[in-house]
């Protein structure tokens, strides 16, 4: 049986203290809400289900098809963060990689069939079955591709004197009625915490020495924000919340029997219904583009989803 991880192994790695070299290797702590305990795993063996997304015997795709599909960004997504936070990281890596990563934090947990359930009702859930559940992982994927390639993505450094944690759902939702934004924040390693702000018109990429380099704006964390955040990501796990030792995850010690509720994209300002079928395809324009050196009269690269994809 396969343990299929809702989390990147090597992504939870990057919050231990434990110097592996192989990141699902490293040793972390995690609280369990569920059943009020706190124990140290390595990173392989937390966030995750087995066989969560295995398809039945008779379906027509390979049982481990969905599975596979997060094998794509997977596989780069350390060197793009560690790209992103050092200033080296380049557009179309951002893009198959950051963007992707981003957009699957809203599709591979457990909190998507509570969701989708939701949406469809329990006959019609019931009808439908688990293999239709786990197909629609990928289409909402691709729809939320617009959403995370439009948003303002900012980046806050903080201290280093607080510990950072992270959830099993990978990110925090906010809403921020006073400056009118929403979107989710995710912690991205010990230092780092990345928001991606909902937004229908944005610059996303610009050329700086001939090559396109993706519009990421840099800021700090203050210390009582930073906490703060802690205390958010903590209250909207699912199950787990983890950390790098003992000492870090017991102010964390809780026991909460039924997880709270995870809101839907659309409520934190992502493209949803007939916008999103609109720019469903529009990842594939954007790795074209991209995936090409820019040309004598390009500059920008930006998205209006009130009317169409541009460049200048």
């Amino acid at each position: 049986m396969a343990f299929d991880h809702y989390l990147p192994a090597s992504y939870l790695g990057a919050f231990s203290r434990d110097t592996d070299p192989v990141r699902r290797k490293r040793q972390l702590w995690a609280v369990d809400k569920r059943e009020g305990r706190l124990f140290q795993a390595p990173a392989s063996n937390l966030c995750g289900a087995q066989n969560f997304y295995n398809l039945s015997r008779h379906s027509d795709q390979d049982p481990r098809f969905v599975d596979g599909s997060w094998s794509g960004y997977e596989n780069n997504l350390n060197q793009a963060i560690d790209q992103m936070i050092s200033g080296e990281l380049e557009a179309l890596q951002w893009l198959k990689t950051l963007v992707v990563f981003a957009a699957a934090l809203l599709v591979r947990g457990e909190d998507f069939n509570s969701r989708f359930a939701e949406r469809l009702g329990p006959d019609l859930t019931a009808s439908r079955g688990r293999d239709n559940t786990n197909m629609m992982r990928l289409m909402e994927l691709q729809r939320l591709f617009a959403s995370m390639i439009g948003a303002r993505w900012l980046l806050l450094e903080t201290s280093g004197k607080v510990a950072q944690i992270t959830n099993d759902l990978g990110y925090t939702p906010f809403l921020n009625p006073k400056l009118r934004e929403s979107g989710i924040a995710v912690p991205v390693g010990p230092k780092h915490i990345l928001l991606i702000i909902a937004t229908l018109k944005r610059v996303i990429a610009q050329v700086r020495n001939g090559s396109w380099i993706p519009n990421i704006e840099h800021g700090r964390l203050e210390d009582d924000a930073h906490h703060a955040f802690l205390m958010n990501i903590a209250a909207c796990a699912q199950r787990f919340v983890i950390g790098p030792d003992e000492a870090t995850m017991r102010p964390y010690l809780t026991s909460e029997p039924n997880p709270p509720p995870v809101p839907e994209p659309a409520m934190l300002g992502f493209l949803n219904g007939p916008m999103a079928r609109r720019y469903e395809m529009i990842y594939f324009q954007i790795l074209t583009k991209l995936a090409s050196p820019p040309g004598e009269s390009d500059t920008n690269l930006y998205v209006d989803y009130v009317k169409n994809m541009t460049h200048d």
